[in-house]
């Protein structure tokens, strides 16, 4: 096993379905090589139900966001059917700018948290509303999200109707896509970057075949986004190199030559 330098490895759900993913490209300025491992997969479920939800605006006073995939769903659930204008006038929230770019371009939906990098944050960004917030708040999710957010809220009587719309699976070309990435483990890239708690689990057997060469496993950074990721690697007993407070592509680019 060699060690690839200045080589970064993103392990996240998929690729940027746009032109150019916006971490990609920042990285390839900065000087770094950047490859690809999908993590993950996902599956639409509880459509029927989030449309009608949406189709019920006077009942919410608006809409949370924390993935791009939940931004997505909304849009299966609608089938290409216009997001109720009254949505727009409501309190609107997003983890992060890209969740944030998706709501604004597919929902029209101009959302408050953009800055917000995590659940913890963005529940600071909701509370800060509390007093205009007089009916419970929308919140289409994944599986696996974390109680944080609603937790936060809740302690502040702030309702939050939940909807799970899509699971999350380990991607089945996983390992394959490993072994190609890695010339079956013969070249390990110098920083594996971490998206979620769940890329963490789904790729922990890869790492454990590493760490059969202690000195190179060492030598590997290890990226979180975000302190639930930083946990979930934590808890793995895996070494933290650095955490990029806010899933955007210049905080990562931070946490990488800090």
């Amino acid at each position: 096993m060699k060690l690839l330098k200045k080589c970064v490895l993103l392990l996240k759900a998929e690729k940027s379905e746009e032109a150019e993913d916006k971490y990609e490209s920042l990285l390839i300025k900065a000087g770094f090589d950047v490859k690809h491992l999908k993590t993950l997969d996902f599956s639409f479920k509880n459509l029927e139900e989030l449309r009608d939800k949406l189709n019920k605006p006077n009942n919410y006073s608006g809409i949370i966001f924390t993935t791009p995939r939940s931004v997505k769903a909304l849009c299966e659930a609608l089938n290409n059917q216009n997001l109720d204008s009254n949505w727009r006038l409501k309190y609107n929230y997003v983890v992060g700018e890209t969740t944030y770019d998706h709501a604004l371009n597919e929902c029209g939906l101009n959302c408050k948290g953009q800055e917000s990098g995590n659940a913890k944050k963005l529940a600071d960004v909701i509370i800060n509303d509390k007093s205009s917030i007089t009916q419970p708040l929308l919140f289409p999710c994944g599986n696996l999200k974390t109680d944080t957010l609603i937790n936060d809220l809740s302690k502040e009587d702030i309702a939050v109707d939940t909807v799970t719309v899509y699971e999350t699976v380990p991607s089945p070309n996983l390992e394959e896509d490993f072994i190609q990435i890695t010339s079956n483990y013969t070249d390990i890239p110098e920083y594996f970057v971490y998206f979620s708690p769940s890329g963490v689990k789904s790729t922990l057997n890869f790492i454990q075949k590493l760490d059969l060469a202690r000195d190179l496993v060492d030598a590997v950074k290890f990226i979180a986004i975000g302190p639930t990721t930083e946990a979930a690697l934590k808890n793995q007993f895996l070494r933290v190199n650095s955490v990029a407070l806010k899933p955007t592509p210049h905080d990562l680019l931070d946490a990488i030559i800090k």
